[in-house]
């Protein structure tokens, strides 16, 4: 089976939404109207289709906005699946943000129940920086474990691993997984903190109505000596640690903490499926489910 990958056209537009339905069925009606076809023409999103034999049998989307490229949208028809059409298109995107000169961060979310987007995204050079379980996509699908993915395109050299030192206020327990997350884009330098009061941002989070919304998720910044002191007030009201987002600031490349809230749901583990290099995160976050649930 031979196919095509090329960037979208308006022309697409009606085989796109067919694709899409086709794939998610009731899922998102007035995600395809009012996303997918009302943000087509906007100069941020550039999509891609596969063609074969005329007809429209992959998609997939990118959307730059200051310094963050989305990855998003990615589907194939069932009946063309296997064929190497998920992994072009994702190629095609990469590919994109190259020849634009792009410099920034990539990110794009995989599900868990099985691991072929997660190795999608690995071979293009993406790496996992987080796990959010029971997730719940703003689109409506799910819930379903996620994996986040990170790839920081650099065309200047800018943020060159082996050139690059990231420095966390983080504590001790958190140190071998943030090694882990953080390995493929720098050196770590664990810095110590005598700051014993959480950040004025985070107070008021914690008594706010939004703390108590399921699968809310609250950033920490690791570059900040407040950092060990928010994340245990979060952790003291049921948000865990789900894994660390490099971040640009100042053109220096950091990192922050996700927190994340679980909802009161049972999951069950055997069916969260990972590539390798995500294990360690995962059984770092499932542990704290696993103690939160329990308490």
């Amino acid at each position: 089976m031979s196919f095509t990958i090329r960037k979208a056209t308006t022309d697409d537009l009606e085989g796109i939404a067919a694709l899409l339905e086709h794939g998610f069925h009731d899922a998102v009606p007035c995600f395809i109207t009012e996303n997918l076809l009302s943000k087509f023409s906007f100069p941020e999103y550039t999509s891609f289709v596969a063609v074969c034999d005329g007809n429209i049998v992959g998609h997939a989307r990118v959307r730059t906005e200051n310094g963050i490229a989305h990855f998003g949208m990615l589907t194939v028809h069932q009946d063309y699946r296997r064929q190497g059409i998920a992994q072009a298109l994702t190629q095609a995107r990469v590919h994109y943000l190259e020849s634009h000169n792009f410099q920034g961060r990539a990110i794009s979310d995989a599900i868990t129940h099985h691991p072929y987007s997660q190795m999608q995204l690995s071979a293009v050079g993406f790496h996992p920086v987080r796990i959010l379980p029971d997730y719940a996509p703003d689109q409506g699908f799910g819930p379903e474990t996620t994996v986040g993915f990170v790839r920081v395109f650099s065309p200047a050299g800018l943020w060159k691993p082996e050139e690059t030192t990231i420095s966390l206020y983080l504590p001790q327990e958190y140190h071998t997984v943030a090694t882990h997350i953080l390995a493929p884009f720098g050196n770590i330098d664990f810095k110590e903190s005598s700051v014993q009061t959480p950040g004025n941002g985070t107070r008021s989070f914690v008594s706010s109505e939004e703390m108590l919304k399921p699968r809310g998720i609250y950033p920490v910044r690791l570059y900040d000596p407040n950092a060990p002191a928010n994340i245990a007030l979060l952790r003291e009201n049921e948000y865990i640690f789900s894994g660390i987002f490099p971040v640009i600031t100042d053109g220096a490349l950091s990192a922050a903490a996700q927190m994340y809230r679980v909802p009161d749901a049972a999951l069950t583990r055997k069916k969260i499926r990972c590539i390798p290099a995500a294990a360690p995160l995962l059984d770092f976050v499932w542990e704290q489910y696993a103690r939160t649930r329990m308490s």
